[in-house]
């Protein structure tokens, strides 16, 4: 058996489902809204750290840019460039520039592409003229030979075997800035692992500056490949731990030239994530005691006290005892409703004591009238037996026996003498034997009298007995053939109501039922009646009625009631089986209700159909039969 969930169940059930919904919105409010925030803040944060390292790396080109400035302003400088004079080399440039802090390469060019001077040393100490670049003499196409003007200057990466130089190329001229220039003055740094590194500690980042001509590891040829599938700077999470920036910075010659990465872990989104799991966890642990709070509450001040009035109306349909009280004292809608519910259970209680006394008063005078009908037909045979013996006594005089009672008395002494010769005295034999005849005759018939007196009284006092022994019990069940009953229904409903009105019967071999006779009976005679009268509507030649006994499925068997009369309006079909509904002049609507409780009661069905108005009826009673009645049909 299924049982209803309690109301604390359902409470408990929906506060459940409002707390998931709600952390289910927190988390994902936090996981698709507040933590993508904390990735983008990320991203931003690696792209400016990959600003700032190509940022040292542009600084460090034009770091060399100004210094080749100054010595390309310079006149010494200027005169070397026309005269080629050697001491100028030994003086300044071998001693001053090719040191470890400073620069790695030199060149002096003339506007006519010729070199003056030329030198360089490699990242290991060996010297180098950097093969990369033009030999003399340098194309005038070249990018580091700008045009000849004192302001001009070019600056940028070479990519050579020695490593990636940042080469700077200004035009020569006096230090006023006011003379013709008379060539180029290049100078350059290797990018070698040392200034890498100083780089990193500048920027404090963890950067790596790698030539993209040049071996890379695994890392680095995805990043390479990412940033060239992209055709910007890439920005991806190498673990869970840490972000990859990669950006490539172009050569002197505008193709791939340095490949800058930067490392950096992932401490804004592992302090976003801790926040927010902390902030879910605070959440969490925050509905959790809210939700005990309420469940208390709710037990404290709703589902208490309705579960205590639940008991309290089930305590009272069990036992039937209307004089339980909840006595909920509250001053809240529950107290109200409890009190209320009190006071409606004292009501009833003395309603239904009112009705209990009314039903009994009913009962009684019903009873009362079915036995003073029975006693009154036995009271009929007793009033007569009391009036016989009343005329026997009051016709009986006793005055001449006591005439003779004083004449005897008289003539005590000569008593013989007396009967034997006076003439009175012989009157009183004869009058003595005749009057013992005429009483014992009297006798015989006053017992002939007082046995019908006993015989009725004893009647009326079984009539009583026998009321009380079945009063309340259902009547007998007889087992009977429904098509005989429905045979008797039809004769004792005739009446001049049924002119005109022709039967025609469809009835089956069935077995017979068992139930109250009387009670069936009274319900097809009430049906048949309904149905004689309905025709009486239609013309003449036209009122017909057809009963039908059929076995509609095993186990049951159905009356069908069809009639040729004025039919039942469709609103009406199910209304002509309430009490008091009625669709007859001077009816009290009370035969079909009857008949269908009386049908309810033999565990059967009664209902009715109709096309519409004016064209007919049928009704249908159905009983059901035991299976030892088929068994006992068959055989």
């Amino acid at each position: 058996m299924q049982t209803t969930p309690s109301l604390r169940t359902k409470i408990l059930a929906a506060l459940t489902a409002v707390a998931a919904v709600f952390l289910v919105a927190t988390w994902a409010i936090q996981e698709f809204t507040l933590l993508p925030s904390f990735r983008e803040l990320e991203v931003e944060q690696a792209r400016s750290n990959l600003a700032r390292a190509t940022e040292a790396i542009q600084k460090e080109v034009e770091h060399v840019n100004d210094f080749a400035g100054d010595w390309s302003g310079w006149d010494d400088t200027y005169r070397f460039i026309a005269d080629g004079n050697q001491e100028f080399v030994k003086s300044n440039l071998e001693s001053n520039v090719f040191r470890e802090d400073s620069y790695d390469f030199l060149c002096f060019i003339r506007r006519d592409g010729s070199e003056v001077w030329r030198a360089g040393v490699a990242p290991d100490g060996s010297p180098t003229t950097v093969e990369e670049l033009p030999s003399a003499p340098w194309p005038s196409t070249h990018p580091l030979l700008a045009p000849v003007t004192t302001s001009a200057s070019t600056c940028g990466i070479v990519l050579t075997r020695h490593g990636p130089l940042l080469v700077a190329s200004r035009p020569i001229t006096d230090s006023a800035r006011t003379a013709e220039p008379r060539g180029w003055m290049l100078m350059g740094r290797f990018l070698n692992a040392k200034r890498v590194t100083a780089l990193a500690a500048q920027t404090r980042l963890a950067l790596s500056i790698l030539p993209t001509n040049s071996g890379l590891g695994l890392r680095d040829r995805s990043a390479l490949e990412r940033v060239r599938q992209s055709g910007q700077l890439d920005i991806t999470p190498i673990d869970e731990e840490t972000l990859d920036a990669s950006d490539i910075l172009p050569s002197l010659d505008k193709t791939e030239g340095l490949l800058v990465r930067v490392e950096r872990p992932r401490k804004i989104l592992a302090i976003g994530r801790h926040a927010l799991d902390f902030a879910l966890m605070t959440t969490i642990v925050a509905v959790l005691v809210m939700f005990g709070v309420l469940l208390f509450l709710l037990q404290r001040m709703v589902t208490g006290p309705l579960a205590l009035l639940t008991r309290h109306a089930l305590a009272i349909g069990n036992s039937d005892d209307l004089s339980i009280r909840c006595s909920l004292t509250r001053k809240d809608e529950l107290g109200v409703l409890a009190t209320e519910f009190d006071s409606m259970v004292g009501r009833l209680a003395e309603t239904r004591a009112s009705l209990v006394v009314q039903a009994r008063e009913g009962g009684m005078s019903e009873v009362a009238t079915s036995v003073l009908h029975d006693v009154g037909n036995a009271m009929q045979s007793v009033s007569a037996s009391t009036g016989a013996l009343r005329q026997c006594l009051d016709s009986r005089s006793v005055d001449d026996l006591e005439r003779v009672s004083g004449l005897l008395a008289a003539h005590a002494e000569d008593l013989d003498r007396w009967l034997s010769t006076d003439p009175k005295g012989m009157r009183v034999p004869p009058f003595l034997l005749a009057l013992s005849k005429s009483l014992t005759d009297e006798h015989v018939a006053m017992r002939a009298e007082l046995g019908v007196l006993t015989g009725g009284l004893e009647h009326i006092q079984a009539l009583v007995a026998r009321q009380q022994e079945h009063a309340g019990k259902r009547g007998a069940l007889e087992r009977v053939s429904v098509a005989e009953l429905l045979d008797l229904a039809v004769r004792m409903s005739a009446g001049q109501e049924d002119e005109g009105v022709t039967f025609q019967t469809r009835l089956a071999i069935l077995p017979p039922v068992r139930v109250e006779k009387h009670k069936l009976l009274a319900v097809l005679v009430n049906v048949v009646r309904n149905a004689r009268q309905a025709c009486q509507s239609s013309p003449v030649g036209a009122r017909h009625v057809v009963l039908s006994l059929e076995s509609p499925r095993e186990g049951w068997q159905r009356v069908v009631v069809e009639d040729s009369g004025t039919g039942i309006a469709a609103e009406n079909i199910e209304r002509i089986f309430q009490g008091g509904f009625t669709t007859k002049h001077g009816g009290q609507g009370l035969g079909l209700h009857g008949c269908a409780n009386s049908v309810r009661e033999m565990e059967g069905r009664l209902w009715a159909e109709s096309d519409g108005v004016g064209l007919g009826a049928r009704f249908y009673v159905e009983l059901p039969v035991a299976a030892v009645e088929l068994v006992e049909f068959a055989a």
